[in-house]
């Protein structure tokens, strides 16, 4: 997605470098950030007013641009959040990807375990930036689309889906620009956090057949981590496993770095904060 200095436009082009055929063209004043949702439908959000709208890559010809108000659907989050300035996605890997054969590679992401992480900011009541970071189910969200009747400008309040299927992530208020904290089912908190005086790496699991196969000692250990994480809140916990792991001890400035997460492995990036250099660690599940 391009945003044009001297306009206000966004323009989201969607292109299938199989076939070199556009998809998918629009033309917006405030899309603010998109990911993809399945194999046919594109995510984008807006925050005037708060709403998350879905377009079909099927649903214009692809000489034409879309407008951004025929949007298939419109989700509206209005009753979640007021005041808000921005709205940020992200989701990895990219639906329909799939490694070469050629690498023979033993285990990959189902393609119906994706998520997508939503970023809510706003100014709280003393004038400073804060944000909330929301994890969403595609699978949760791709049922309420087939659901519908499918038609332009389809309105649904977030009432109605939303608190059903959403997950609140404590300690992840705003993102930086290391952003690959999701993939397939799998979030990490992309900060080091200190659990009992010691960093630790926190990695949130929301795959419901994981969690079903999941032992009582893991679940009771993950309900654990959440009232530690949550301070004790009354919130009930998710039907999620939550691991820790502490740093490694090699690793002398725990603020300095970030945490990214793959499909079968932690990303460290410890970044010096005199030099600038950033060292990657690989830790292996």
């Amino acid at each position: 997605m391009e945003r044009f200095e001297n306009m206000n436009d966004s323009e989201l082009v969607v292109w299938s470098w199989r076939t070199g055929v556009r998809k998918l063209l629009v033309i917006s004043t405030s899309m603010r950030s998109f990911a993809f949702l399945g194999d046919n439908f594109i995510l984008a959000s807006t925050a005037t007013p708060p709403a998350l709208l879905v377009y079909g890559l099927e649903q214009r010809p692809a000489h034409d641009a879309t407008h951004a108000s025929t949007y298939l659907l419109h989700f509206l989050i209005g009753a979640l959040i007021h005041e808000t300035l921005d709205i940020l996605l992200t989701s990895d890997p990219s639906p329909g990807w799939l490694p070469s054969a050629g690498l023979q590679v033993p285990f990959q992401i189902a393609g119906d375990e994706q998520m997508i992480a939503m970023n809510l900011q706003r100014v709280d009541n003393w004038g400073h930036l804060e944000g909330e970071t929301i994890l969403i189910p595609t699978k949760t969200l791709l049922g309420q689309i087939e659901s519908l009747l499918i038609k332009e400008r389809h309105d649904v309040v977030w009432g109605s889906y939303g608190s059903h299927f959403l997950e609140r992530v404590p300690l992840h208020g705003g993102w930086d620009v290391w952003t690959c904290f999701v993939f397939g089912m799998r979030h990490i908190i992309p900060r080091v956090i200190r659990l009992h005086g010691k960093p630790v790496m926190v990695v949130r699991d929301l795959s419901p057949t994981r969690f079903l196969k999941a032992s009582e000692e893991e679940r009771e250990e993950s309900n654990a981590l959440h009232q530690a994480m949550t301070r004790g809140s009354r919130m009930s916990y998710p039907r999620s496993i939550l691991k820790c792991a502490p740093l490694p001890e090699s690793i002398r400035n725990p603020q300095d770095v970030n945490l990214m997460i793959s499909e079968d492995a932690i990303v460290v990036l410890d970044e010096d904060a005199v030099t600038g250099q950033v060292l990657m660690h690989l830790l292996t599940f």
